[in-house]
C-alpha cells in the first residue's frame, strides 16, 4: 500500500494522496505527477493491513507538515481480488470503514474522497449494462465495493466513485489478461484462460483512467457515480488473434471451464464517461508489446 503525494499548482493548501500505486494508482501518480506538484514534506509510511490507525495518523501528519487544510484522497488500494473470500474482503472494509470515518470526524480541514470502484463486478450479471442503477453483485468482492461505496453516501461526504470496467495496462504487481497473453506469445509460457473464447469484455487502458481521474481533481469536477469503459466489446478470442498479429506469435493457451467467468460484461456506450479520446484496444496492446519486448531483450542481453 504505497502512497503519493502532490499539491495543486493553484492551491497549495490543497493535498492529494494516491493510496494504493498498483495498476491504477501508479498510472494516476504518473499523470497527476505531468499536471501537480510533487509534495515536498512527506513522512515515511509502512503499509499495515491490521492497523488503519498508522494510516490515519500518516495522513494527518503529513497534512499538517504542509500546511495544507484539503485531504483528497485518491483510493486505489487493496490486495483483494475479484475472487477473493469473504475473509479477505472483510479485512479491507473494516480498514477502509475506519480510514473514512476517522478522518471524517476528526480531520482538521476538508475532505473528498475518489474511490475506484469494479464495473465488472457490480454489473457481473448483467450482460449488456445500459443503465447505472442495473446493479448485480455475485461475488464477495463486488459487495465489497459496493459497501464500500455505500458508506461515502451514508456519511454524505464529497466523493467520486469510478466503476472501472477491465482494467489493462502495464504497472503494479498484478499481470491481467492481456498481458499474460502477450508474455505467453513473446516467451512461449503456456497459460490457463478462465472463460471461453467467446466471452466478451470491455477492456480499457489504465492511463485513460488515470487521465479521467486527474483532470476530474484539478477541475473540480462535479462528485458522483461514473463507469470508466471504452464502449466496446471484445472477445477472448479477438484478444488472441490481436496478440498473434502484434508479436507474429500466438500466445500458447488452453481453456479451462469456468462458469462465472463466462458471463459477458459490456458497457453501453451512452452510460460511461471517459476522456474525449479512448485510447483503442489495438493501440493500447501495441504499446505493452512494445514495453515488453524491451524488457525481454534488456534480460536476455543481460
Amino acid at each position: 500500500m504505497s502512497i503519493a503525494y502532490y499539491s495543486r499548482p493553484d492551491q497549495a493548501d490543497h493535498l492529494v494522496a494516491i493510496v494504493g500505486l498498483g495498476l491504477i494508482g501508479q498510472a494516476v501518480a504518473e499523470q497527476f505527477k505531468l499536471q501537480a506538484v510533487t509534495c515536498p514534506h512527506t513522512n515515511q509510511y509502512v503499509p499495515d493491513w491490521s492497523n488503519p490507525q498508522s494510516l490515519i495518523d500518516h495522513l494527518k501528519q503529513t497534512l499538517t507538515s504542509n500546511n495544507a487544510h484539503h485531504l483528497e484522497l485518491v483510493w486505489c488500494a487493496g490486495k483483494a481480488g475479484f475472487s477473493s473470500e469473504q475473509a479477505e474482503l472483510s479485512l479491507e472494509i473494516h480498514f477502509f470503514e475506519k480510514l473514512i470515518l476517522n478522518l471524517f470526524g476528526d480531520l482538521n480541514g476538508h475532505l473528498s474522497i475518489n474511490l475506484i470502484s469494479s464495473a465488472g463486478g457490480l454489473y457481473e450479471n448483467s450482460g449488456r449494462v445500459t443503465s447505472l442503477d442495473s446493479l448485480s453483485p455475485i461475488r464477495p468482492y463486488a459487495n465489497a465495493k459496493l459497501a464500500q461505496e455505500q458508506l461515502l453516501h451514508d456519511i454524505d461526504i464529497d466523493h467520486r466513485i469510478y466503476r472501472v470496467s477491465s482494467v489493462y495496462g502495464l504497472g503494479g504487481n498484478r499481470m491481467g489478461l492481456i498481458a499474460v497473453m502477450l508474455q505467453s506469445a513473446i516467451n512461449r509460457q503456456p497459460m490457463v484462460i478462465h472463460a471461453n473464447q467467446n466471452t466478451l469484455r470491455d477492456y480499457i487502458l489504465n492511463t485513460d483512467i488515470a487521465r479521467t481521474i486527474v483532470d476530474d481533481v484539478l477541475t473540480n469536477a462535479a462528485f458522483g457515480v461514473r463507469i470508466l469503459a471504452s464502449g466496446r466489446a471484445t472477445s477472448v478470442d479477438m484478444l488472441l488473434n490481436m496478440v498473434h498479429k502484434i508479436i507474429g506469435a500466438r500466445p500458447v493457451h488452453s481453456f479451462q471451464a469456468s462458469g462465472q467467468n463466462n458471463r459477458d460484461i459490456v458497457f453501453s456506450p451512452r452510460i460511461i464517461c471517459c476522456p474525449a479520446r479512448v485510447t483503442s484496444l489495438e493501440e493500447g496492446v501495441r504499446l505493452m508489446a512494445k514495453k515488453l519486448l524491451m524488457a525481454d531483450r534488456l534480460a536476455n542481453s543481460a
